[in-house]
């Protein structure tokens, strides 16, 4: 980071890349994914220090093996615990917020800042972490009865497997929810569930994803966006914001 600064050089981190939507175009400059030791996970008593490389289903997987619940919920998240903590991932039952101590990030001389609950802001799919280099994060966690926490678990895959397009090439949920409202819904109202642009379609699954059902590109991705965006505008008042983050050079 330090040589890509001296050399004017952007940089670009994704972690699992599962709700980012890249540029046909590309990213400009130097794209980082955390890997090795960003990739550990250690215990202490009732906390949990991961990496910001952390894969978050294998996270959950092994506080259940150690009796330690509070992070069921995101079992369902396809991403890591960096970017769930930028964006406050989670479900309803769980924002990530909730259950985080504290959070390590890199300051401009290299070096760990440890960030308290006082240095931090979560909100609805949003935080003050935005824009910083996310190390490590340790987690709150209770112990629990390995057995609760695993039927929990499946419980909660089985929900997922039934409303959400799960195998398909996707980039996750598109819009944020607007308040005391679902995105899905003022989409299917606009008649847009089953709706395509080039290779890209509107599940008929989930109307709040879109899927590549053959060829899309991110343009044709992008299009559809604006499409359901003006469509839903129109006929509700609501402009739908998108929950997924846009990256590389775009036209």
């Amino acid at each position: 980071m330090k040589a890509a600064r001296e050399n004017g050089v952007p940089c670009q981190f994704i972690g699992w890349g599962s709700n980012l939507l890249v540029s046909d175009k590309g990213i400009p400059g130097l794209v980082i994914r955390l890997r090795g030791e960003f990739e550990s996970v250690s215990f202490e008593g009732g906390q949990l220090r991961a990496g910001a490389g952390v894969f978050l289903p294998n996270l959950v997987k092994l506080c259940s093996d150690r009796g330690l619940g509070g992070v069921e919920p995101l079992v369902g998240v396809p991403g890591t615990v960096g970017g769930a903590l930028v964006m406050n991932a989670g479900t309803r039952e769980l924002e990530i917020g909730d259950v985080v101590k504290t959070v390590e990030v890199l300051d401009l001389q290299g070096n760990l800042e440890l960030l308290r609950p006082k240095d931090l802001e979560f909100g609805y799919r949003r935080s003050s972490l935005e824009g910083r280099v996310i190390c490590f994060a340790t987690l709150e966690l209770r112990p629990k009865d390995r057995d609760d926490i695993t039927r929990t678990i499946q419980k909660l895959l089985e929900q997922r497997l039934k409303t959400q397009p799960v195998g398909s090439q996707n980039v996750g949920s598109i819009f944020k929810n607007p308040k005391g409202d679902f995105a899905a819904r003022l989409i299917e109202r606009a008649g847009f569930k089953g709706r395509r642009v080039g290779g890209a379609e509107v599940s008929a699954k989930h109307a709040n994803f879109i899927v590549n059902a053959g060829g899309a590109t991110a343009a044709d991705v992008r299009a559809l966006i604006s499409a359901i965006q003006e469509a839903v505008q129109k006929m509700s008042g609501v402009l739908l914001e998108t929950e997924i983050k846009m990256i590389g050079k775009w036209p």
